[in-house]
């Protein structure tokens, strides 16, 4: 069973929603009978505690969490495209390097000689 809780971020909600929906063409998905399924996003607290494990994470990126029957708890971690990662630090190190691609890819606008604000050339 599958619970989305504590979801506030309208872009953590449209993060499931693509999960979801990929999930719906995975074929031979791993079943776990008597798993419990959350969905979780920087604002979400803990299963079993009040505190917030996961104020790190971005807004848009999510975490499902699933706890067995036996009260193991795993964690994957979601980018906003639906992407999973299996361990919080590659979930990170995939959104540092994510962050340095959108800096490259749109780089602070550089002064042209004919912009204003910009000092004449003296010789």
């Amino acid at each position: 069973m599958e619970q989305v809780n504590q979801i506030i971020d309208p872009l953590s909600l449209a993060t499931i929603h693509t999960i979801k929906t990929q999930r719906m063409k995975w074929k031979n998905l791993p079943k776990n009978p008597g798993a419990e399924i959350f969905f979780k996003d920087y604002s979400s607290e803990s299963h079993k505690s009040k505190k917030k494990l996961y104020e790190w994470l971005p807004p848009g990126w999510v975490v499902q969490e699933r706890v067995m029957p036996s009260g193991r708890v795993y964690r994957y971690y979601y980018d906003p495209s639906g992407f999973m990662y299996p361990k919080k630090h590659i979930a990170k190190s995939a959104y540092k390097d994510m962050e340095t691609r959108e800096v490259e890819d749109n780089p602070p606008p550089s002064l042209d000689s004919g912009e204003k604000g910009k000092a004449p050339m003296v010789d």
